[in-house]
Parts: C-alpha cells; sequence; structure tokens
C-alpha cells in the first residue's frame, strides 16, 4: 500500500436550513465537528450558503488560517431538493448572488465548487457556465434514497460530461464529480444498499455495523481503498457528516445526545486509525484543483479482479456492464490447478490478483493458470 497516494477530504454540512425538522444555523453542531476533527490536523470543507457565512463566517475564517479549511456552496436550495422544475435562469441568478456574498466574507476561496443533491444536466451546464471547478453529492450505486438515483456513476473523483451529466468525460471536463460520502465498495456493489454500507456515521450506526465502541468496519472498509493505491496514481476518500446532526440545540436535535456522542466516538476512532497510516488530507477545493493538475484527461482507475475461490466449488462465472463495455469472468478447475479466462474491453486497465500473485491483464481475452 502507499497510504500517502489516498487523498482524504471531509465534508460538512453547515448551511442556513429552513425546514420542519430544522431551522437556523447549527451554529453548536459546527463547533463540535471543528473539535472534534480538528483535533487529528484534519481541514474541514464547509458546505455553506449566504447566511450561513454571515454567521460563521469569523470562525471559519479563524479555522481557514489555523487548519486551512475551506467552503464550498450549497447551490439554492429551491433548486438542490430535488426540484425537476427549476428555471436555468433563476438557477443562474441564485448561484451568482449568493457567491458575490460568501466572497466578501471568504476572500481566500479561489476554487468554486458547487454541492446539491439533485444533479442534472441543465445545472452542469449552469456552473460550467459560472466557472465552478467541481459539483459535491454524487452518490454510488444510489436508487430512491433521498430522491437520488445515481446508480451507475463511478466511484471517487472524475471529470463530468456536461452533455451526459452520469458519465465520464472521455477527455478533460471543466467540472470534476466529487461523492457525497465514500461507499463500501464491495458491500454497496453487490447488495444495491450504498445508504448501510457506507462512510456516514449515522447509517451505520443505525444499521448496528458500527458503535462508539467498535469500527472494525469502517477499518475494513477504508483498507478496500488503501489497497486501490497500489494500482492507481491517487484514490480520492471523501467523508461527509452534517453539522446539524451533531447539533443538540432546540433549533434542531434530530438525533438524542446519546446518539450524537456515539457517532461522535465512531468519527474520532476512525480519524484517530486513518492518522496512523500517513494519508494526505486536504480541504475539498484543494482537492479538486490537485485532481486537475494530476489528470489531465479522464483519470485511468485499475480494475483490480480478485476472485475468491471455495474449495468445493468447481466453476463460477460472472460479468459486469461498464461504460466500456462487458467484462466477463470464469474460472474452473482441473488436474490440480485453476484456469481464470477474463475478457477486458478496450481502455479499461485492469490486474488479476489471487492468493500472492499479481497479473496484468489486457484488452480481449485473457487465460491464466494457477496451481490450487
Amino acid at each position: 500500500m502507499k497510504p500517502e497516494k489516498l487523498i482524504y477530504t471531509f465534508v460538512s454540512f453547515a448551511s442556513y436550513i429552513d425546514k420542519d425538522w430544522g431551522r437556523g444555523v447549527p451554529e453548536s453542531g459546527i463547533e463540535f465537528m471543528a473539535k472534534l476533527v480538528h483535533k487529528y490536523d484534519i481541514p474541514i470543507t464547509w458546505i455553506v450558503n449566504s447566511r450561513s457565512s454571515e454567521v460563521m463566517g469569523d470562525r471559519i475564517n479563524l479555522w481557514h488560517s489555523q487548519y486551512d479549511d475551506n467552503i464550498i456552496l450549497w447551490i439554492p436550495a429551491h433548486f438542490s431538493d430535488y426540484d425537476p422544475a427549476y428555471d436555468k435562469r433563476e438557477l443562474e441568478k441564485g448561484l451568482i448572488r449568493e457567491w458575490s456574498i460568501i466572497e466578501k466574507i471568504f476572500p481566500w476561496a479561489d476554487i468554486k465548487v458547487a454541492a446539491s443533491g439533485y444533479i442534472d444536466s441543465n445545472m452542469i451546464n449552469v456552473l460550467e457556465k459560472l466557472n465552478f471547478q467541481g459539483l459535491w453529492g454524487y452518490c454510488w450505486e444510489q436508487t430512491w434514497w433521498d430522491g437520488i438515483t445515481h446508480k451507475g456513476v463511478p466511484w471517487g473523483a472524475w471529470y463530468i460530461d456536461s452533455n451526459r451529466w452520469k458519465v465520464p468525460h472521455t477527455a478533460k471536463g471543466q467540472l470534476v464529480a466529487c461523492e457525497w460520502t465514500a461507499r463500501d465498495l464491495n458491500s454497496t456493489f453487490h447488495t444495491g444498499s450504498p445508504a448501510v454500507y457506507s462512510t456516514d456515521p449515522d447509517d451505520v450506526l443505525r444499521s448496528g455495523l458500527c458503535t462508539g465502541e467498535n469500527i472494525e468496519y469502517w477499518k475494513k472498509l477504508f483498507c478496500d481503498y488503501l489497497l486501490n493505491t497500489d494500482n492507481n496514481e491517487y484514490v480520492f476518500f471523501l467523508q461527509h457528516q452534517e453539522s446539524h446532526e451533531m447539533d443538540e440545540s432546540k433549533e434542531f436535535s434530530l438525533y438524542p445526545h446519546d446518539h450524537i456522542m456515539e457517532t461522535a466516538d465512531m468519527l474520532d476512532k476512525f480519524l484517530e486509525y486513518i492518522s496512523g497510516f500517513g494519508v494526505t488530507a486536504m480541504n475539498l477545493p484543494c482537492a479538486i484543483k490537485f485532481y486537475k493538475m494530476m489528470f489531465m484527461v479522464g483519470s485511468a482507475w485499475c480494475l483490480e479482479i480478485a476472485p475468491d475461490i471455495p474449495k468445493k466449488l468447481n466453476y463460477a462465472f460472472g460479468k459486469i456492464n461498464t461504460i466500456k463495455g462487458e467484462i466477463t469472468v470464469s474460472w474452473s478447475k482441473n488436474a490440480g490447478k485453476v484456469d481464470i479466462f477474463v475478457f477486458i474491453p478496450e481502455k479499461i486497465k485492469a490486474i488479476l490478483k489471487y492468493i500472492n500473485k499479481q497479473v496484468a491483464l489486457y484488452a480481449g481475452n485473457n487465460r491464466i493458470a494457477f496451481p490450487f
């Protein structure tokens, strides 16, 4: 593993909210998150809007100077709350108005990044016109949950094609896509449950995958990403927790005290764990700038195929459809060896791992035999 090649980013929603479950700026939740994450010298990227920036400006400016915190802009709520009937011209006016306010409060914010749950090509076109460089909010493999269906998009960071907002740009796009929060690559893919198998503290606490005393699940999830650093130039790992979900004031109180403290204990243990590897922590605008410097065209992610071959099974076959074409994998046992057959489409980089051996795969049919 090459931990320094893993770019870790922590994001926290810290916007003014006007909902039936909460109203105002979650100041105590923001302060709580800052104390928790800054303990490990990790910068926080705050998702703000103009009203929260006016309230939290002095504190975020201080944290920027101390910990390199940064901000990204929450797209005005009536455009980002899953409403496909918005007007592009109104969206553009709203973004111009919001950014004109926050850039005065945060004059160092020179990399424009937006955040939204609802995404479509019209939104991408407006963001490109206004010279935004990234968009946070993509949910890998998600369908329906929270009104978001992003199944089919890649995980990690990638250039957005403005005409097909779920598809990576074939060259170098303007906007870099960023995940809402990193998911469990294996369990999410095989179960279709990204809202269960993820790095979201509330999700994994509710499901019982982690507790305040036990984060072994998160450790294993993180190690899957670390393993990818062996075969990729860089791996981007983003984790998100809403500040209003850590706020106990009467304006919010989404969760009871014990729940909040348990998620805090989970995050504390996880941040301590990943800090021990020496990963590279960046705020999100800087991570996007770094991505654009390192990958002048769409990044060449490496696919790792690592079949688990049980003793009592003699044959297996599987396939997956990708934007580059269909990948097929099969294996069969014969005379003390296992024959593995892999078909790789053009323009996909892939490797085969079996026990302690690693073999590069090429476009077309690949046949590899190992002793069994």
